[in-house]
C-alpha cells in the first residue's frame, strides 16, 4: 500500500501535492543533518557540501531547490513545498524514509513511480518532473498543485449534490482511463489523493504504489496487499499480485458512495476489520442513506462495488458511459448540507466532540495491517460501527522543546514561559498536534539531539530555540526541524525587550503555522506593554506548574501583582482566572472568593479573546468544581474546538465523564490526553478507578505498575491502589500495603490510604477515621467537592468492613451535598450489598436525575 502523506484538513498547501506517493516519500527520506545539533551517530548523513541553507535558515536541496513547507508525512517519506532555484517555480519534493534507503525493492519503488508517472500524460494527472539523489537519498519533484484534497472537501461538506458530484467524478475517470490506456493500474485510489485546485481542476496524484500490467519484475512480495484498507478492492486484500484496472474501478465505487453520501461502505473498529468487511458483506444500498439519487446511479456504484471483477466494468470508459448515462435527464438533487448535532443533544452524540479514532493510512505489507490492527480504537457512540463514525486523521505532531537559556540562572523562567507560551500558540491550530509542556520539559537537560528527542516523542517536526535576557534585552532564535530527515525548515532570530516576548511567540507561530502549511492562527491577542506585568506572569506560570498539587496561593499572588500593572491582558486573566480555579479545592471557606475572581477573570478574557482556550478551561474547572456539569461540558467543547490537542482539556473531560458516563467515552479521552501527554499521571489514575468500575482488574494492575517520578505521584499511586484493592476484596493488599508507607502531607491521600487499611486490620472504621470526618466536614463548604469526596471515602471504608447501614447514610450525605458520580453509585465492587436497600435507591434515583438533566 502506498503511503498516505499527513495533509492537513482545509489547508490549501497540503492537498496540493501532486503527487504520488513519492513525493511524499521524498521528504521523509532525506537524512540530511541540522548542524551541529543533528545525531552525529547517523552514519547516513550525506557529505555537509550538498547542502545549503538560505538566509530564513531552511535547507537548499542539491543546490537547486529551496525548502519552504513540510507539506505531508507518511509511511514512505516526507513531502515538502519547494522553490526550484534554477527556474524559479514551486514544486513538491518528495523523499524517500531513512529507513527504506537500503532497501532496493522500495527504491526502486520509488524509481518506478517516476517512471509510471511519467506515462501519464493527461491534464488531470499530476506532472513529475525529475529524481535526483542527495547523497545517497533519493527524491522527486513533482507539480504542486493549490488546492484542497477530496478528503478534506467531503469533510467540510460531508456530501456532494449530485451535480457536484459528477463534476468531480468526470474529470477523476478520464484522468484513470488515461492512466489505463498506457497500462498503469493506481491501486490507491481515495479521496486524499484527488486535488481540487483554487483554479477548479481536479487532478490525480500519487502513483507511489502503480503498478504497469505488463511488467515481469515484481517490486512487492507475492500474497503481499497494497492499498488503504478502507478503499481496497477485495482481491486486493486478499493479496491478488493480478490486479487490473477493476481494482481502481472498485475504488471509484467506494469513493462515489462517500461523495454521496458523506459515509463509507465499510467500516471496522480496525483497519484490518475495515478492510476485511468487504469480503464477508453486500455494501449497504446506498438510498438506505440518502433517498434522492437516481436508481440508475445507484446501480452504477454498486456495480463498481461487486465483490467478482468480473461483475465490475471492464473499462473506466464503460463506467464513464453508464455514469452519463444514469446522470444525462435525471432531475438534480440540490446540495443538503450534513445534519449538525443539536446543542442541546446527550454529549456523547455529538460526532465533534466525542470523536472515533480510525485510519486512513495506507499499509504496505501484512506486517502494517499488524500494527495497525493492534492500534486502539474508541467507540463512543451508539452508531460508532456505522460508516458515517469513520475520521480522518490528518494532523501533524509537533513538539516545542524546552528553551535553552544563556542568561542568568535567576532568569530560566524567562525560557521556560516562552516555551510554554509558544506550545499554546501552537496549539491553537487545528492540524497540528503539539505535545504539552509535560511532555517536553523532562528534556530540558540531555544530551540527546533534537531528531532523538522527535523519535521519542512520535513527533514529526522539533520547534528547537534558545533565549538570552540581558538586562531588559532579549534575543531569541528559533528553529524548526524535521525529525525524518534532518532538514532544517525554517529558522530565525529575534531581538526586542522583556516586553516584546508576547510578539516574538507570536510572530513565530504564525512562522510555523506557515512552515507546516497548517490551519492559519486565530486573530493575535491584545499584548501587554509593562515589561514587568509579562515577568510576573512567567514566574506565576512558574510557580503555579511547581505547586499544581499543592498550595497555589504563591501563584494566585503573582498573578494578581501583574494585572495590577496589566488588567486587561488575556494571557495574565486565563493564567489568573485558572490558579483561583485550582485554589478552589482546598480552600475551605475561602473558596467562594477564588470562585468569583476566577470566574471575573476567565469572563474578562474571553471578552478579548473569544477564541482562546484557556479561559474557558478556567471556566469549566469552576463549574465543575460548583458542580455545573452541564456548563462545563460546554466550556470543555469550546475549548477541545479551539484547540484540539490540549491534554488538559481532554483530561479533565475524561474526569468528568469518570462521574456521569459513559465510561467508554471517559476513557477515550483520559486514552487520549495521555496519547498528547504521557506525563499527565493524574489521567492515569482516573483510568485506573474506571477500570476497577468495570472489574478489568489486569488493566488496573497494568497501569498500577508503571513507573512513576516523584514523591507526590508514588503517593497518589498509592492512595489509587489503595482505593482499588478495597474495591477488589483482595486479601493481599492490606499486607503489601504495610510495605508500601505513604509519606504525603495531603490529607486526602493520607485519609485514603492509612484509615482504609486501618479499617480492614480491625473491622472497624476507627475514631481516628470518623475525627478526620468531623475535622473535614466543620472546614469545607456545603456543596464542596471536597465535602463530597470525604462522603464517599468513608462511605467506601464503611462498606469494606460490613458496616452498610452507615454505608448508606454517607451516601445519602454525599447525594444530599451535590453528588452527580452516578457510574461510582452503580458499578463500585463493594457496594453490592447495598443496592437493594430503599435508602439507597433513591439515593441513586436522585443522582440519575441530575446526570439526566444534565445530559438532556
Amino acid at each position: 500500500m502506498s503511503d498516505d502523506s499527513s495533509k492537513l484538513p482545509g489547508s490549501s498547501a497540503s492537498t496540493h501535492l501532486q503527487g504520488d506517493e513519492s513525493a511524499e516519500a521524498l521528504a521523509a527520506t532525506m537524512v540530511l543533518g541540522d548542524g551541529p545539533e543533528s545525531s552525529p551517530s547517523d552514519s547516513r548523513e550525506p557529505p555537509r557540501q550538498q547542502l545549503a541553507t538560505n538566509q530564513t535558515g531552511a535547507h537548499v536541496v542539491d543546490g537547486r531547490y529551496r525548502l519552504v513547507a513540510l507539506l505531508g508525512q507518511g509511511g514512505m517519506g516526507n513531502v515538502y513545498k519547494a522553490r526550484d532555484l534554477e527556474l524559479d517555480e514551486i514544486v513538491a519534493l518528495k523523499t524517500l524514509k531513512k529507513e527504506l534507503v537500503d532497501n532496493e525493492k522500495a527504491v526502486e519503488r520509488f524509481r518506478a513511480e517516476v517512471r509510471l508517472a511519467r506515462r501519464v500524460t493527461h491534464h488531470n494527472v499530476a506532472r513529475t518532473f525529475d529524481l535526483g539523489m542527495c547523497g545517497n537519498i533519493p527524491y522527486l519533484t513533482m507539480e504542486f498543485v493549490e488546492g484542497d484534497d477530496l478528503g478534506c472537501v467531503l469533510e467540510r461538506k460531508g456530501r456532494l449534490s449530485v451535480e457536484r458530484f459528477m463534476a468531480l467524478a468526470r474529470p477523476i475517470c478520464h484522468a484513470l482511463a488515461s492512466a489505463h490506456a498506457v497500462g498503469v493500474v493506481h491501486r490507491d485510489l481515495k479521496p486524499q489523493n484527488v486535488i481540487v485546485a483554487k483554479s477548479g481542476r481536479v487532478v490525480l496524484t500519487d502513483f507511489g504504489i502503480a503498478r504497469a500490467t505488463q511488467r515481469t519484475e515484481r517490486l512487492t512480495g507475492e500474497g503481499v496487499p497494497l492499498g488503504t484498507p478502507a478503499y481496497m478492492a477485495p482481491e486486493q486484500v486478499q493479496g491478488d499480485v493480478e490486479l487490473d484496472g477493476r481494482a481502481d474501478i472498485y475504488a471509484l465505487g467506494i469513493m462515489f458512495f462517500e461523495m454521496l453520501t458523506g459515509k463509507l461502505p465499510f467500516v471496522g473498529n480496525t483497519p484490518i476489520s475495515t478492510a476485511l468487511a468487504r469480503l464477508v458483506e453486500e455494501a449497504p444500498d446506498l438510498r438506505d442513506y440518502r433517498e434522492d439519487v437516481a436508481d440508475e446511479l445507484v446501480q452504477v456504484i454498486d456495480r463498481c462495488l461487486a465483490k467478482d471483477r468480473e461483475e465490475r466494468f471492464a473499462t473506466v470508459e464503460a463506467l464513464i458511459e453508464a455514469l452519463e448515462a444514469a446522470f444525462e435527464g435525471k432531475p438534480i438533487s440540490r446540495e443538503t448540507p450534513t445534519s449538525t448535532p443539536d446543542a442541546q443533544s446527550p454529549i456523547w452524540a455529538r460526532g465533534d466532540f466525542l470523536r472515533d479514532f480510525h485510519t486512513s493510512q495506507p499499509v504496505q505489507s501484512p506486517s502494517d495491517f499488524a500494527r495497525l490492527d493492534s492500534r486502539p480504537t474508541y467507540s463512543t457512540r451508539p452508531d460508532a460501527a456505522k460508516p458515517n463514525a469513520i475520521r480522518r486523521d490528518a494532523t501533524k505532531a509537533v513538539a516545542v522543546l524546552p528553551f535553552r537559556h544563556g542568561g542568568a540562572e535567576d532568569d530560566v523562567y524567562v525560557a521556560d514561559g516562552l516555551t510554554e507560551d509558544l506550545i499554546d500558540e501552537l496549539s491553537m491550530s487545528q492540524s497540528l498536534k503539539v505535545r504539552p509542556r509535560g511532555a517536553v520539559m523532562r528534556y530540558k537537560q540531555t544530551d540527546l539531539s533534537p531528531r532523538e528527542i522527535g523519535d521519542e516523542l512520535g513527533v514529526h517536526v522539533i520547534v528547537d530555540g534558545s533565549v538570552r535576557r540581558s538586562g531588559d534585552r532579549l534575543r531569541v532564535r528559533v528553529g524548526l526541524v524535521s525529525v525524518e530527515d534532518g532538514f532544517q525548515i525554517w529558522a530565525k532570530r529575534f531581538k526586542g525587550t522583556s516586553a516584546d516576548l508576547f510578539d516574538i511567540s507570536e510572530d513565530a507561530s504564525r512562522a510555523i503555522v506557515d512552515a507546516l502549511t497548517a490551519d492559519k492562527l486565530a486573530t493575535p491577542q491584545p499584548v501587554a506593554a509593562d515589561s514587568s506585568a509579562i515577568d510576573l506572569y512567567l514566574k506565576a506560570r512558574h510557580e503555579l506548574h511547581a505547586s499544581w498539587f499543592g498550595d497555589v496561593n504563591g501563584a494566585v499572588n503573582l498573578f494578581e501583582q501583574a494585572l495590577a500593572k496589566t488588567a486587561d491582558d488575556p494571557r495574565i486573566l486565563s493564567g489568573a482566572a485558572l490558579a483561583h480555579a485550582r485554589a478552589t479545592f482546598y480552600a475551605g471557606r475561602d473558596q467562594d472568593r477564588h470562585f468569583a475572581a476566577a470566574l471575573e477573570y476567565a469572563n474578562r478574557a474571553l471578552d478579548i479573546t473569544p477564541e482562546r482556550p484557556e479561559p474557558r478551561l478556567a471556566l469549566a474547572r469552576v463549574h465543575f468544581d460548583r458542580l455545573d456539569y452541564r456548563a462545563a461540558l460546554a466550556e470543555l467543547r469550546k475549548a477541545i474546538a479551539a484547540a484540539p490537542s490540549n491534554a488538559d482539556a481532554h483530561d479533565m473531560l475524561g474526569r468528568l465523564l469518570r462521574e456521569i458516563g459513559p465510561l467508554d467515552a471517559a476513557l477515550h479521552h483520559l486514552r487520549t490526553a495521555l496519547e498528547l501527554n504521557p506525563y499527565l499521571t493524574k489521567a492515569r489514575w482516573d483510568m485506573v478507578n474506571i477500570y476497577a468500575l468495570q472489574g478489568e482488574w489486569d488493566e488496573v494492575d497494568r497501569l498500577l505498575a508503571l513507573e512513576v517520578d516523584g514523591e507526590t505521584k508514588l503517593n497518589v499511586r498509592e492512595a489509587a491502589r489503595t482505593r482499588t484493592d478495597a474495591w477488589r476484596d483482595d486479601p493481599q493488599w492490606l499486607a503489601e500495603g504495610e510495605t508500601r508507607p505513604v509519606t504525603a502531607e495531603s490529607p486526602p491521600i493520607r485519609f485514603m490510604c492509612e484509615y482504609r487499611r486501618q479499617a480492614v486490620r480491625t473491622g472497624e472504621v476507627t475514631e481516628a477515621h470518623l475525627a478526620f470526618h468531623r475535622e473535614a466536614m466543620a472546614g469545607s463548604v456545603e456543596g464542596s467537592r471536597f465535602r463530597i469526596m470525604v462522603h464517599q471515602l468513608t462511605a467506601e471504608s464503611f462498606a469494606t468492613v460490613g458496616h452498610y447501614d452507615e454505608a448508606v447514610d454517607q451516601v445519602a450525605a454525599a447525594v444530599d451535598a451535590g453528588l452527580l458520580d452516578l457510574m461510582w453509585l452503580d458499578h463500585c465492587p463493594i457496594f453490592g450489598p447495598m443496592r437493594d436497600d430503599p435508602r439507597f435507591e433513591e439515593s441513586r434515583r436522585r443522582v440519575a436525575t441530575r446526570v439526566e438533566q444534565i445530559l438532556s
